[in-house]
């Protein structure tokens, strides 16, 4: 039976940004454009309500916000969270199509290995259809696990006393692992959809399935290692961040007083003053998202090419 390795597909993300960094470079401006713009005209679009509500609960002895900002944060939101969902999905769908065409057709490089036709398409049909279909299984799992939980309690009431909440914790604990590793197990099965996709030049999402079978222990290893390069490098960049705010506009170091005066000032104040900071702080952002994309993707593409793509030159 075909397997991969581990340590290829790990270091795949990282071969990436070593040998085409302008290309990641450029990769962080797309998630700029696609991902933290809308987001951004979102805020500004609600931005002063939500500020509005926050001022006025609790005000003069009001203990609810002012219902007039709630209700326009409310309709906004309503109407242009679809645009920003799509706009995300969108820009998902460029960058990881990015990625595969660097690891599985690295020849191909055209604009940065990037484009929009449909190769984009078919990852964005088919990252819809692993939400929908992982929020299904989400919750029937949740609603199983709920049946079982309560089955438990039950089990755990018919106990002697010192053995009823032995019953219950472990019980309860067991069912809760088991849902969650369910969970799991099938993200993981499907998780070569995107990359089969991208190499069949249409619609592949079940064939993961096939593909990955006896892979489960492996593809759960590789996810870990992954997970823990990225909790590692967010802890990087989370103290970088800290350390930039705790020296915030202060000489000498971080001086409470001045740091909580500066934000009792008007929304349109302060933002207006950091409007530079903030920007240049989502720049670099964008920038470590599209070398985390590259990290988190590539190696489901060598994963895929070792057990059973036709062979290619490779990151």
């Amino acid at each position: 039976m075909a397997t991969f390795s581990i340590s290829d597909a790990l270091e795949a993300g990282f071969n990436v940004i070593r040998r085409r960094p302008i290309s990641l470079l450029v990769w962080g401006l797309v998630y700029f454009v696609l991902a933290v713009l809308p987001s951004a005209a979102l805020f500004s679009l609600v931005g002063g309500d939500i500020f509005e509500v926050i001022r006025t609960a609790g005000a003069g002895g009001r203990p609810d916000p002012d219902l007039e900002s709630l209700v326009r944060v409310n309709s906004t939101l309503t109407l242009y969270q679809p645009i920003t969902f799509l706009a995300a999905i969108a820009g998902r769908a460029i960058l990881t199509s990015a990625v595969f065409r660097a690891v599985l057709e690295p020849q191909n490089r055209g604009f940065f290995y990037l484009r929009v036709g449909k190769d984009e398409l078919w990852q964005a049909l088919v990252f819809l259809c692993l939400y929908v279909l992982l929020f299904i299984a989400a919750f029937a799992m949740a609603m199983g696990g709920a049946a079982a939980g309560a089955v438990v309690w039950l089990l755990g009431g018919l106990a002697a006393a010192p053995w009823a909440g032995v019953i219950r914790a472990v019980g309860l604990t067991v069912v809760v692992l088991t849902s969650v590793g369910a969970l799991v197990w099938v993200g993981l099965r499907l998780s070569l959809a995107p990359p089969m996709t991208f190499a069949d030049r249409t619609f592949r999402l079940f064939e993961s399935w096939t593909l990955t079978r006896g892979q489960g222990g492996r593809l759960l290893g590789l996810a870990v290692l992954i997970l823990v390069v990225v909790l590692v490098i967010e802890m990087v960049v989370g103290a970088l961040g800290w350390a930039a705010v705790l020296g915030f506009g202060v000489d000498g170091g971080f001086d409470p007083h001045r740091f909580q005066a500066f934000f009792q000032k008007p929304m349109e104040a302060w933002i207006s003053e950091l409007l530079p900071a903030i920007l240049a702080f989502s720049l670099v952002l964008s920038l470590v998202t599209a070398a985390l994309y590259a990290i988190v993707t590539a190696p489901w593409a060598v994963a895929y090419r070792q057990l059973g793509a036709p062979q290619t030159e490779g990151a």
